[in-house]
C-alpha cells in the first residue's frame, strides 16, 4: 500500500514539474513553490497531508502553461566555439532573447544538468534568490529527468537576468536570505561536477548575509512548530501540516517549512540553534517567538 501511495506522488509530481516547465516565466514563476512541496511531502510520503495537496492544486489553478519550449534537437549549426563564458556575457549583458538562443546551442553539445550546474554557480556568485530559483531547477530535473526537465533552463536564464536588473542590497527579501542560510548545507552537501568553485560563492554570499541579517527579518515560528520540532525533528514539520486548515497556508510558509526541513536534515546543528537563528548573523542570538 506504502509503494502506491509514494508511486502516485511521485507521477503526481512529474506532471506538476512539467506543467511549471511550460509556464511562462514571471518573478512568480512556481517552480520554486513545486520544489518546496514535493520536499515537504517527501517528508513521509505514506502519510500525505491531504489538505496541503489540494493547496498546492489550487495554487497552481491560477497559472497557465504559455511557454512555447524550443526542442532539444534543433537542428542549426553551432558556433564554432561554444563556452559558457560567453552564455554569462548575454546573461549580465540583459540579453534574454540571445542568451536563450545561445541556451539552445548548449543544449546540443551539454547535458542539461551540466547546465544547470553552471547557472548555480553563476547564481551564487550574485544572489541569494538567483540561487534558489536555480537550485530549485537542477532539483526538479533530477526528479523528472533532463528529457522533461531542460525547459526550467530557459526560465533559470530569465531568473538571473532579472536579479542582475534588481538593486540586490536593497530589493533582496529577508525570506531568500534566510532560507539560503538554511539550504547551504544541502547544496554544499550535494554531488556536484563544480562543487569546488560553487561553495566559494556560496560561502562569500553566506557571509555576506550573515554581517547584515537583523533580528526582526527571522521568520516567525508558531509555538506549535517549535514544539513538535523539539519532539520529532524534521517530522514534526509533517505532522504541523497535517495538522493545520488550508486557509493557513500560503507561500511564504512553504517556502519557510521547506528551508526548515533542509537545515534540519543536512545541517548537523541543535534544534534549539535552528529554532532561535543562532546560526545566522554572525552568532547573534535571534529570538523566535
Amino acid at each position: 500500500m506504502v509503494e502506491i501511495i509514494v508511486g502516485e506522488l511521485k507521477s503526481k509530481f512529474d506532471t506538476l514539474f512539467i506543467f511549471v516547465s511550460q509556464i511562462a516565466y514571471s518573478r512568480k514563476h512556481p517552480i520554486r513553490i513545486v520544489q518546496a512541496c514535493k520536499s515537504l511531502v517527501g517528508i513521509n510520503p505514506s502519510n500525505p497531508s491531504i489538505v496541503f495537496l489540494k493547496w498546492i492544486e489550487r495554487y497552481l489553478g491560477g497559472f497557465n502553461p504559455s511557454f512555447d519550449q524550443p526542442a532539444l534537437d534543433i537542428k542549426t549549426a553551432l558556433p564554432e566555439i561554444m563556452t559558457y563564458s560567453h552564455l554569462k556575457n548575454l546573461i549580465v549583458e540583459k540579453k534574454e532573447k540571445d542568451a536563450h538562443d545561445y541556451l539552445g546551442y548548449l543544449l546540443q553539445i551539454a547535458g542539461p544538468h551540466h547546465i544547470a550546474e553552471y547557472l548555480i554557480e553563476l547564481a551564487a556568485s550574485q544572489s541569494a534568490g538567483g540561487l534558489l530559483f536555480c537550485w530549485s531547477a537542477i532539483r526538479s530535473i533530477q526528479f523528472v529527468g533532463e528529457q522533461d526537465g531542460y525547459p526550467i533552463l530557459y526560465h533559470c536564464i530569465s531568473e538571473l537576468i532579472e536579479q542582475e536588473k534588481r538593486d540586490i542590497k536593497t530589493n533582496e527579501n529577508s525570506l531568500e536570505r534566510y532560507e539560503i542560510c538554511c539550504h547551504q548545507f544541502q547544496i554544499c552537501d550535494s554531488k556536484m561536477v563544480r562543487s569546488r568553485t560553487i561553495i566559494p560563492y556560496i560561502d562569500q554570499l553566506i557571509k555576506t548575509i550573515e554581517s547584515t541579517f537583523i533580528q526582526s527579518e527571522f521568520p516567525y515560528l508558531p509555538e506549535k512548530l517549535i514544539k513538535m520540532i523539539h519532539q520529532e525533528g524534521v517530522r514534526g514539520i509533517h505532522s504541523y501540516l497535517n495538522g493545520i486548515e488550508l486557509e493557513e497556508i500560503d507561500l511564504e510558509l512553504v517556502l519557510m517549512l521547506d528551508a526548515l526541513r533542509s537545515v534540519l536534515k543536512f545541517s548537523s546543528l541543535s534544534h534549539d540553534k535552528i529554532l532561535s537563528g543562532m546560526f545566522i548573523s554572525s552568532g547573534k542570538k535571534i529570538n523566535a517567538k
